[in-house]
């Protein structure tokens, strides 16, 4: 009798584990500004278009997030430049009961292009990003979000070579989560 029990019990908690897991789609469209290196005062500002693919059971999601960008940066001597950026990374994320949702990102790969008048400024590096929403609106999450990427290689004009800097940012994102 005890292991007519046991399968019950299991099949119960595989039954619900399915009513309550979904493949998550979150589309976002956001704005971020870098956070200025006090060195050089460079900054730049860029319209994001991205989205997570994953997993959600119960209040936990994870998957993968892809982002792409594009903007423009002021130098410190008052040069304009032209900036793009391709984030792929895998994502966490906590949907508190009480309107808001937690999340924090590895980024794989982070690609950022400086586009000067002359020639072509292109890093490459890995980071994390984390962010916390409010879903208090129907539909809709409005997401704030921090990042810090280490771009540990470049390639300037004929240059290229291994570099250590540091990036941050902030930006602020709306996003579309969709659970099928």
């Amino acid at each position: 009798m005890k292991g007519f029990h046991a399968v019950i019990v299991t099949f119960l908690t595989l039954f619900a584990w399915k009513a309550y897991s979904a493949v998550e789609i979150e589309p976002y469209v956001g704005y971020q500004i870098s956070d200025s290196d006090a060195s050089t005062e460079d900054e730049y500002k860029q319209l994001n278009l991205g989205g997570r693919l994953g997993f959600s059971f119960l209040m936990f999601s994870f998957g993968a997030d892809y982002m792409i960008g594009t903007g423009d940066g002021d130098e410190n001597d008052g040069d304009t430049y032209d900036v793009s950026a391709t984030e792929i990374g895998a994502y966490a994320k906590v949907t508190l009961p009480i309107l808001f949702q937690v999340y924090a990102a590895y980024l794989f790969t982070s690609d950022l292009e400086y586009d000067f008048t002359s020639t072509k400024a292109e890093f490459g590096g890995s980071g994390y990003k984390a962010g916390i929403g409010f879903t208090g609106l129907p539909f809709i999450v409005i997401n704030a979000e921090y990042k810090i990427v280490n771009y540990d290689e470049f390639e300037l004009g004929s240059l290229s070579g291994d570099i250590d800097v540091d990036h941050k940012s902030y930006g602020i994102n709306v996003s579309l989560p969709l659970d099928f």
